[in-house]
């Protein structure tokens, strides 16, 4: 409850707070727009889809694609969120969900695109892997999952951030390291990703062939 009362507090400033983040290229932010970019930009190779964004926030991202046509539909956990992103996309479905416990049973489609732009950090490893399992289920058969968030290439790229930013690093956060998740999902999904900066970047899952 105490971080859902957080993000209801911190939605009306959040944006302003990532750019001073961003703008000193400081984590957890750094290369936050870049990514963002490059994930719309993987997104409008296609000129119509089907979007699914997990844990949407502001919708900064997803409200660019709503503008070029794409569906939209999306899940945040914080009211506030939802009143925002509702404004910005009257037309998409939009639901008040926490996807920590899995996706609402109020979404039965299936989309070309799964979105996850720092929402999944939220989650410990083990209920990573379980949700990107799941969201097989929701994937056409091209479809794509896309993460950007803080992450790590290795585990000793993570401690390396982790000792440099001691300070006002976030125990309560779970980042992706790659070769970790990598060696975890390869049954289910082939990986690739692009480092952006010191301490984020974009993984994309392409869901393998059922055997």
């Amino acid at each position: 409850m105490y971080e859902k009362e957080l993000f209801n507090m911190w939605a009306d400033n959040y944006d302003n707070d990532v750019k001073l983040y961003e703008e000193s290229s400081s984590y957890p932010f750094a290369g936050y727009k870049s990514n963002l970019n490059r994930i719309f930009n993987l997104v409008m190779k296609k000129k119509y889809s089907r979007v699914l964004d997990i844990g949407f926030g502001t919708a900064v991202l997803t409200s660019k694609l709503y503008e070029n046509n794409h569906d939209i539909t999306g899940i945040d956990f914080s009211e506030r969120m939802l009143e925002i992103g509702q404004k910005k996309m009257p037309s998409a479905s939009l639901y008040l969900s926490d996807f920590r416990k899995g996706i609402t049973n109020k979404i039965k489609s299936r989309f070309d695109f799964v979105l996850l732009t720092y929402s999944i950090h939220h989650l410990s490893f083990t209920e990573k892997v379980k949700l990107l399992r799941e969201l097989k289920n929701y994937l056409n058969e091209d479809g794509l999952i896309i993460i950007g968030d803080v992450l790590f290439e290795t585990s000793s790229d993570l401690s390396k951030s982790k000792e440099k930013h001691s300070r006002i690093w976030d125990d309560e956060e779970f980042y992706i390291v790659i070769e970790e998740l990598t060696e975890e999902i390869s049954n289910d999904y082939q990986v690739s990703y692009h480092i952006e900066t010191h301490c984020s970047g974009v993984v994309i899952l392409r869901r393998l062939a059922q055997t």
